[in-house]
């Protein structure tokens, strides 16, 4: 899903702007919901990671309304943007909520084949 995402926010053909905003905030909501499911691989788990990834994913998209000059300078390098990202947009919030819903999916998927809690 990284290499998805990475692709999809650094594309510049036709459908750039979804493909730089929406999409790739999808696949990087999905990415960290599976990731965190590979950690905690519990019933519970996989009812409370994407809760956990949609709020840290609007944390960090709130965050870009900061700009200390530490992170200025980060968000100046390729890996403090595909991380923190620099820009505020309101249009990217939608997003996170579909992208978690999604990942969501994908555990209910993986729950029956995994060890009780």
């Amino acid at each position: 899903m990284i290499p998805l995402g990475l692709l999809f926010s650094e594309y510049n053909g036709p459908a750039s702007w979804w493909l730089n905003n929406p999409g790739a905030s999808l696949c990087y909501e999905v990415f960290f919901i599976l990731l965190g499911f590979t950690v905690w691989p519990t019933n519970t788990a996989a009812s409370r990671i994407p809760v956990a990834v949609l709020w840290a994913t609007v944390a960090l998209e709130m965050l870009q309304l900061w700009q200390p000059p530490i992170l200025v300078a980060v968000r100046a390098t390729w890996l403090g943007r595909a991380v923190l990202g620099n820009t505020f947009a309101w249009s990217d919030l939608p997003a996170y909520p579909v992208g978690c819903f999604l990942g969501w999916l994908l555990l209910r998927r993986f729950v029956g084949a995994t060890p009780g809690d």
